[in-house]
């Protein structure tokens, strides 16, 4: 029986590779993403990360960014609309042990990037990140990591 196909959650930084004023910075990126998309999943903590800086650009006055931007997370919203995932139960008992394990370890991480690392682990997702550093601490648990920027992943 041939191995199942991993799955990926995508960090916000990778999603915004796809984002109007970064795609045509990240083609190869851009491409794999469209055609793996059966295999990509988004969290709800992106998507707070996404409106956050929607509302940075509006509170800053930038009048073409931010309803580019807006148009667009209603855009990948929509498209990803039955795979952005919540954090459940599973998922929050993951992310519970992943806050203790960087207080532990003296590692001084965002939650955001916590909640993405245990939404993942609690569903055998592979997180899809550029910035791999910030989820390392987490790899020994179990979290698995790729750094899509450097080598586009399996799938």
């Amino acid at each position: 029986m041939p191995a199942a196909r991993p799955q990926y959650l995508l960090d916000t930084n990778v999603i915004s590779a796809v984002s109007p004023r970064q795609a045509a910075q990240h083609p190869a990126l851009v491409q794999w993403i469209e055609a793996k998309a059966d295999l990509l999943w988004l969290s709800t903590i992106s998507i707070v990360d996404i409106e956050a800086g929607i509302a940075a650009a509006e509170r800053k006055g930038a009048t073409r960014k931010a309803p580019v931007l807006a148009h667009w997370l209603e855009a990948i919203s929509h498209y990803y609309a039955d795979r952005i995932l919540t954090i459940d139960m599973p998922a929050a008992r993951e992310i519970g042990r992943l806050l203790e394990h960087a207080a532990a370890t003296g590692h001084n991480c965002d939650f955001e990037d916590i909640a993405i690392a245990g939404i993942a682990k609690s569903r055998g997702l592979v997180v899809l990140t550029r910035n791999v550093k910030d989820f390392e601490p987490f790899h020994p648990l179990g979290v698995a990591l790729h750094n899509p920027f450097d080598t586009l992943p399996p799938g």
